[in-house]
């Protein structure tokens, strides 16, 4: 698996403090995706992963955001 995920720079700035400025260095953690189907069931996924490395590919208009790429060590869909 391969994901993507698009944080504002301000959070990526506290999480280089604590990662020592690289935050592939950042243990492995748990992302909770919930969505509305096209019947309204609600669906649960949850993916287990971490960074991949830093960079500093900057994009937005309104706000500054940063999108970090994630190597993904589990999924479990429709939990």
């Amino acid at each position: 698996y391969t994901g993507k995920i698009t944080l504002p720079l301000d959070v990526v700035a506290e999480f280089e403090k604590v990662s020592g400025g690289d935050i592939a260095k950042i243990r492995p953690f748990p992302i909770n995706v919930t969505f509305a189907n096209e019947e309204n069931d609600m669906i649960h996924d949850y993916i287990y992963c971490k960074f991949t490395g830093n960079g500093r590919n900057v994009k937005g208009d309104d706000g500054l955001e940063k999108e970090l790429d994630l190597f993904v060590l589990d999924m479990k869909l429709n939990q």
